[in-house]
């Protein structure tokens, strides 16, 4: 009986870039800048943006 090896490593690959993303997310911390993850609700209550523009993009992560 053979064993499928690349699944498991898939799987290893995946579970790394996870942990990778979920540590990057920790160093970063909420109150600093992050490009690529905008604040659209931050952006409405300073009144940057207007209310369209929130709820076209609220659900919008990048």
């Amino acid at each position: 009986m053979q064993k499928n090896v690349s699944a498991s490593i898939e799987y290893a690959i995946s579970a790394a870039v996870i942990i990778a993303c979920i540590g990057v997310s920790h160093i970063t911390g909420s109150g600093s800048f992050s490009p690529f993850f905008f604040d659209w609700g931050g952006y409405y209550n300073q009144g940057l943006i207007d209310a369209a523009e929130w709820k076209a993009n609220r659900f919008r992560l990048i």
